[in-house]
């Protein structure tokens, strides 16, 4: 289980809590405390879940952390059952079409909606390193998770450009721009981050989770500062 993630929602349960608790009536005059009860899913999550539903009564769930761990719960807990589940990270965009009868509630927003703002965010980026660097020829480097949530977040790329032309234009795929995947339960990314020294690229984007900063960024950082030190590290984005 994630201790920090687990501390969070202890802090949000004792601040509704500490406002008088959950009403159960338009009037607010039925409220009762909220309970928490936590249970480690890095297992087995639909047996956490099911054990939390159908063994101890549970009516909502927070969580999963991933997306394609969300549908899941949501299709094989949630729906058959009548219980709310209320997604803090899952940004897929196949959840927002799911028939569950307004079961389902994410606190993020799905990858179609974050498109744009990603599209903003890397012609600005671009921009202003274009400026930085003194360089026209920027490279561009995204590494996806190749889960649910990895994929859908890769399908979002077909809305991005770079230098002014789609990332799949010949001009750019393979000679400015790489895309890599790699497995969710990889334990090894030497070979990626290999390639990414190699390749020096002037942004790396990565769609991924915890890894993305432990496995992939760190170890680049700290190669690249004893391999490319008179070359200006990547600029991220996340």
């Amino acid at each position: 289980a994630n201790a920090a993630r687990q501390a969070s929602a202890v802090i949000a349960v004792d601040s509704i809590n500490a406002g008088g608790g959950v009403p159960f009536d338009a009037a607010a005059r039925d409220v009762h405390p909220l309970v928490m009860i936590a249970c480690d899913a890095s297992r087995d999550m639909l047996r956490a879940a099911g054990h939390l539903v159908t063994e101890l009564g549970v009516r909502a769930l927070v969580g999963p952390d991933e997306s394609q761990d969300g549908v899941l719960l949501t299709t094989k807990v949630a729906i058959p059952n009548d219980v709310l589940v209320v997604g803090p990270t899952a940004t897929e965009t196949r959840l927002a079409d799911l028939l569950d009868a307004g079961l389902q509630w994410s606190m993020v927003p799905n990858d179609v909606l974050r498109a744009p703002w990603m599209r903003q965010q890397l012609l600005a980026l671009e921009t202003a390193l274009r400026s930085q660097r003194r360089r026209e020829d920027l490279k561009l480097a995204i590494a996806v998770r190749d889960d649910a949530q990895g994929q859908s977040a890769r399908e979002s790329l077909s809305l991005l450009t770079f230098g002014g032309k789609p990332l799949t234009d010949p001009a750019n795929l393979g000679d400015r721009v790489r895309i890599d995947t790699y497995p969710p339960d990889a334990s090894d990314y030497t070979a990626l981050v290999d390639a990414y020294l190699e390749f020096m690229p002037d942004i790396l984007i990565v769609f991924g989770m915890t890894e993305a900063v432990t496995s992939i960024m760190t170890p680049l950082e700290e190669r690249w500062a004893a391999k490319r030190a008179a070359s200006p590290a990547p600029e991220y984005l996340l």
